[in-house]
């Protein structure tokens, strides 16, 4: 079997300017799931914690698994 643990490697405030002239701020987070990766995923700042990267990340390792069954 794969090894599938999650490592994270990084969390910052990703600030991306939009067309309108305003600011866009997310966190982006780094990670890896076993030798894959790097992954990285953003979520709007104030629906950001540590259940909410859980369910992604679970969710890639589910996909990782069945491709590598």
């Amino acid at each position: 079997m794969v090894d599938l643990s999650v490592e994270l490697t990084d969390v910052r405030d990703y600030t991306v300017p939009q067309r309108d002239g305003t600011f866009l701020t997310q966190k982006r987070v780094t990670f890896y799931i076993g030798k894959f990766g790097p992954f990285h995923e953003y979520f709007p700042v104030d629906a950001f914690n540590e259940l909410a990267f859980r369910q992604r990340a679970d969710a890639l390792k589910q996909q990782l698994e069945a491709i590598h069954r």
